[in-house]
């Protein structure tokens, strides 16, 4: 046995015991003696005081570990191609958050950096650990960055946009400053041609500001400036809309700059006290662990319901777990952490919490939590319909169909009820029929619209704003396309 577990052949054998064994040790020179365990409380004749694994076990346990790990980084990757190929398109790319995609790279980066660094130390398990490296090394470098060039340059438009909004607030307090405050005019007097001269501009006239935008020379020949990327260059551009490709450069390095410094920092805290240093590791674990906050904060800021594919959201939020389950939970792992269930209960509750919220902003609305004052005005899909005298709170667009189950008859109107507090649409997608609850015309809610059942049931039709009514599906599926109405072409807001 012990020649099979220093040199192995693949020789069946039992599994080896743990060795048990006890320690006294002796200084003549202090005099003192020292002893693994004894009396009182242990009697000196039990030879089990030290237990512990071989060494070559220890390396047949790690690299069984490290291949599973390996499975674990592949299911990952497996989703996260998936969830790209879902997210194709500019409209489905828009809900995603940036730095919910960032935090998942980060974690497979920090995990690239580190098993590479193990891999100088442990000769023995080089081809394990180098083969979990490069495929943790492939999800961060070769879709996980591409999936984040992706969708930066997809929210660019909302970055630009809220740099005008900023700088147009940071104009409008500087007139406001000169209006409150006006300075004394110093403008020299202007000579005209015919030599006398004119007075300077009174103190009350109002001066031009500054709005930091990047002065643009236009050419004698009135051709149209382009920057680096082939785009127009118009009268407010700034520094930060001309070089897009140099701000991305600049968060690609401020990705690996956290990354690199996160890694040092971590190998300085394995020299700290056990308690501080259990704090760090657990305190950056719920950290890296809290990557749906920023989608639940972009779903409720543009007013979102669901962004991510659902399983993308239970896988990743498992397999991300698993690592730290196997440190905060099983006693043999290979860095020798001590079990600590209750941190780990309170790092998956808190996982599990955030895909609750996610389940939640889906099922009641995506801004049920925040009031309204905290987050931009976006477009309600799914309003509550109302019946009145002029039908103005209606969709356009009834069906001709009948009410009666038999099927449709001469004598049907458009907008007829099939039951009360229902009325029949036509989907201009898949031309089928959808019966939505209305509410009546004194305001009160009939056909079981109120409570949860309602919200439910207005889940399944979304209203565009220029009143066309169609399945929710069937609007999700055309809208990952494009953000125009099928019917009148109208341009749509952003889900």
């Amino acid at each position: 046995m012990e020649q099979e577990l220093r040199f192995p052949t693949g020789a069946v054998l039992p599994p080896a015991q743990d060795m048990q064994f006890s320690l006294l040790a002796f200084s003549p020179d202090c005099g003192y003696a020292f002893e693994s365990k004894g009396p009182p409380d242990y009697v000196s004749q039990e030879g089990d005081h030290l237990t512990g694994p071989k060494v070559e076990v220890e390396y047949d346990q790690a690299r069984h570990h490290l291949l599973s790990f390996a499975a674990v980084l592949a299911a990952q990757l497996w989703l996260l191609t998936k969830q790209m190929q879902e997210a194709s398109t500019q409209s489905t790319r828009s809900r995603i958050s940036f730095y919910t995609i960032a935090m998942l790279a980060l974690g497979d980066g920090f995990t690239t950096m580190s098993m590479a660094l193990v891999s100088l130390f442990i000769p023995s398990l080089w081809v394990v650990v180098m083969a979990t490296c490069f495929l943790a090394f492939l999800a961060v470098s070769f879709f996980g960055m591409r999936f984040l060039m992706d969708i930066w340059a997809v929210h660019a438009p909302e970055r630009e946009r809220a740099e005008r909004q900023r700088r147009t607030a940071a104009s409008a307090q500087v007139d406001n400053a000169q209006t409150s405050t006006p300075a004394i005019a110093t403008q020299a007097p202007i000579i005209t041609p015919a030599g006398a001269d004119a007075l300077p501009l009174p103190v009350t006239a109002r001066r031009p500001a500054d709005t930091g935008a990047m002065p643009i020379i236009v050419p004698s020949d009135q051709d149209d400036l382009t920057d680096e990327t082939g785009q127009a260059v118009t009268e407010d551009a700034t520094p930060e809309t001309t070089a897009r490709p140099s701000s991305f450069g600049a968060l690609y390095t401020r990705f690996y700059l956290v990354l690199l410094g996160s890694l040092f920092l971590s190998l300085n805290a394995t020299s700290w006290p056990a308690g501080i240093r259990r704090a760090y590791f657990t305190l950056v674990a719920f950290f890296y662990l809290s990557f749906w906050v920023p989608q639940i904060v972009r779903n409720a800021n543009r007013n979102c319901r669901r962004a991510l594919r659902w399983d993308f959201v239970v896988g990743q939020s498992l397999l991300r777990l698993v690592p730290f389950a196997y440190f905060y939970g099983y006693r043999s792992n290979v860095v020798f952490a001590e079990v600590d269930m209750i941190d780990l209960a309170v790092l998956a509750g808190w996982v599990w919490l955030q895909c609750v919220m996610l389940v939640s902003q889906e099922l009641i609305g995506a801004r049920w939590f925040v009031k309204s004052k905290w987050v931009p005005p976006a477009y309600d899909y799914h309003p509550l319909l109302r019946e009145d005298e002029e039908g103005g709170n209606l969709p356009i667009g009834f069906s001709q169909a009948a009410s009666s189950p038999e099927g449709p008859t001469l004598s049907a109107k458009p907008g007829e009820r099939s039951e009360k507090g229902k009325k029949m649409f036509d989907c201009a997608i898949c031309m089928q029929d959808l019966e939505v609850s209305v509410a009546g015309p004194d305001g009160a809610l009939e056909g079981g619209i109120a409570g949860a059942g309602g919200l439910l049931a207005r889940r399944g039709y979304m209203v565009t704003p220029c009143r066309h009514i169609f399945h929710s599906q069937c609007l999700e599926g055309w809208m990952k396309y494009r953000l125009q109405c099928p019917i009148c072409r109208e341009e749509l807001p952003p889900l």
